[in-house]
């Protein structure tokens, strides 16, 4: 591991001595390359303009979560064996669906490759997966002629992260406008995501439950709103931004990408003040 030089840029000794101690802390890489994690932390946590400002940046850090690549796969295993087959051993043939609105569905999503990870080796060395067959649907029209099959298949709608609530519910009024939710072949519907806000969990709930859907809805972790007690300093913080995520989720965890729900603080992209889990590159 290279470690960085004091006083690279124009940051503080002090500023640079903190932030060092939470990454180690943290157990998270400390690089020397001007576009690491650290670097664009440390000037960040550098370009706040008051102590409670850097102290609040600092207990959010501790609260963060980060989904590596390599988590996906232990994760989505977790969840079939634990949660999905528990109690339903007998499902075998299992359709695979992103949950993306028809107008996104052509695009490349997180959901796409979780997807994906569904048809690894290791599934064929698992005692419960290696008899289940996983099948997918690429997009609405399929979707609309496997809901008239008189095959009883499983359908599971897949994502990796949900925030808010609302793609997510766009996506079932966009499923439920070629499924009929009365009179469909599928033995069982459920969403699957490996860490959900409890915002966009309860939001889901209220929409299932007020349109009469018979919808499950399994995940790994449910994250929650971090940031309570720490409003008045954030929205202080100019970051052009809702201080408290899209949706007003407060969350804290960076996947494949950074969600819009993270708070700004962690994710918002302005020139020579970098955010460390920027959204995008510019």
């Amino acid at each position: 591991m290279a470690l960085p030089k004091k006083n690279k840029s124009n940051i503080s000794n002090s500023s640079f001595i903190t932030c060092k101690k939470l990454f180690e802390e943290l157990d998270w890489d400390i690089a020397d390359n001007e576009s690491s994690l650290f670097q664009k932390f440390l000037k960040r946590y550098d370009k706040l303009e008051t102590k409670e400002q850097k102290d609040v940046f600092l207990d959010l850090t501790r609260k963060y979560t980060i989904v590596e690549l390599e988590d996906y796969l232990p994760l989505l295993k977790n969840i079939l064996i634990s949660k999905y087959f528990k109690e339903n051993t007998d499902r075998q043939s299992i359709l695979l669906f992103p949950l993306i609105p028809a107008k996104a569905i052509q695009d490349i999503k997180s959901s796409s490759f979780l997807i994906y990870l569904f048809f690894h080796y290791s599934f064929l060395h698992n005692d419960i997966l290696n008899k289940k067959k996983f099948s997918v649907i690429c997009n609405y029209q399929k979707l609309f002629i496997e809901a008239n099959h008189k095959n009883h298949k499983n359908l599971l709608l897949i994502d990796d992260y949900i925030g808010s609530g609302q793609t997510a519910i766009e996506s079932l009024e966009n499923i439920f406008q070629v499924v009929d939710s009365k009179n469909h072949s599928f033995t069982k519907i459920t969403i699957l995501c490996l860490y959900i806000n409890e915002l966009g969990l309860k939001k889901l709930h209220e929409y299932i439950n007020s349109n009469n859907l018979e919808v499950d809805i399994i995940y790994y972790k449910k994250t929650k709103y971090s940031i309570g007690g720490c409003e008045n300093i954030l929205e202080n913080i100019n970051l052009k931004e809702p201080y408290n995520g899209h949706g007003g989720c407060g969350d804290l965890i960076t996947l494949i990408r950074t969600p819009n729900n993270t708070i700004p603080l962690f994710h918002k992209f302005i020139p020579k003040n970098p955010a460390p889990f920027h959204r995008n590159s510019k």
